[in-house]
């Protein structure tokens, strides 16, 4: 989702760039989700790009921080997972 645009379509102008895109493993979803409804909150996983000082930033929160709010040991290891294959998609966009 290009905030800019999104923002603009509201009438309110927000000159910076700034994206948000949302990522998902379905399997992954319906895996957590059935050990913990509450990992709903924080579904779909999401990538931001944002321009600053000329320069391109791409982040995201790490799955297993938010993994840890809900306070069930048993999603860590697939929290690692999902997480490990997000990295890897930003570094292989840098």
């Amino acid at each position: 989702m290009n905030i800019k645009d999104k923002l603009g379509e509201k009438g309110v102008n927000f000159e910076r760039n700034f994206a948000i895109m949302e990522v998902c493993n379905p399997k992954k979803a319906k895996e957590v989700l059935e050990k913990n409804i509450m990992v709903g909150y924080f579904l779909p996983c999401k990538i931001v790009v944002y321009e600053k000082d000329e320069s391109i930033y791409i982040g995201m929160l790490k799955p297993t921080n938010l993994m840890e709010m809900v306070g069930e040991d048993s999603l860590r290891n697939i929290a690692v997972e999902v997480e490990s294959t997000l990295k890897k998609a930003i570094d292989d966009v840098k």
